[in-house]
């Protein structure tokens, strides 16, 4: 996914579906609720799509994300150093408080996944303002104060000032954790919202 969402960055939407479709074959080794699995079919969706066109390929891709839930109740929360004794103190006089704002911070990422399949929708009828308000809602479910992802947002390519960068294939993530998975595939499909680009880069979208 990686490599294919470098290629459609850099404007090269043959291998962008190249790498996609590799990145499908891969997926299908997964659970069949891993996030990874919906954030690949919205990629191919958008990149490759299949002979139901890009429309089937986003409700196939958005159901996907629905269907997710259960991976994100099973996964394995990360062990997270804390900042102060103060911290340390209150994890050890209330087990399962922390776990339990992580893995509700990690629900909110399968809200981000479905939202931007949204904000896809939007763009391709022409609806700004439905696309704006699923773009909204993606945000929400990052959250304004929830840094590590907003970091990765920025990392990954999400627009920044009107401009897009793509820092993964330079600084890959060193966690190798479910929780990173959740937030790869969050945040590895890439913003096709911009009308004109779009469909230089995909004439049949």
């Amino acid at each position: 996914m990686a490599g294919a969402r470098a290629a459609w960055l850099d404007d090269d939407p043959a291998h962008a579906a190249a790498c996609c479709c590799q990145a499908s074959v891969m997926a299908a080794g997964f659970e069949p609720d891993d996030p990874r699995r919906a954030a690949t079919a919205h990629a191919r969706a958008l990149m490759a799509p299949g002979p139901g066109g890009v429309e089937s390929g986003l409700t196939a891709a958005f159901e996907a994300w629905e269907a997710a839930g259960p991976w994100v109740e099973r996964m394995a929360l990360g062990i997270r150093a804390r900042s102060s004794l103060f911290h340390m103190r209150l994890e050890s006089k209330h087990r399962g408080v922390y776990p339990d704002i992580a893995r509700q911070r990690c629900r909110k990422m399968l809200n981000a996944g479905m939202a931007l399949i949204e904000a896809e929708r939007a763009a391709r009828r022409g609806d700004r303002h439905s696309m704006e308000a699923a773009m909204a809602r993606r945000r929400d479910a990052f959250g304004h104060r929830e840094s590590a992802a907003a970091a990765m947002a920025h990392w990954l390519g999400e627009p920044v000032r009107g401009r897009e960068i793509d820092r993964f294939a330079e600084h890959p993530p060193m966690a190798r954790d479910d929780e990173a998975r959740l937030y790869a595939a969050a945040l590895l499909v890439p913003l096709t919202l911009d009308t004109d680009r779009r469909r230089r880069l995909n004439p049949a979208m």
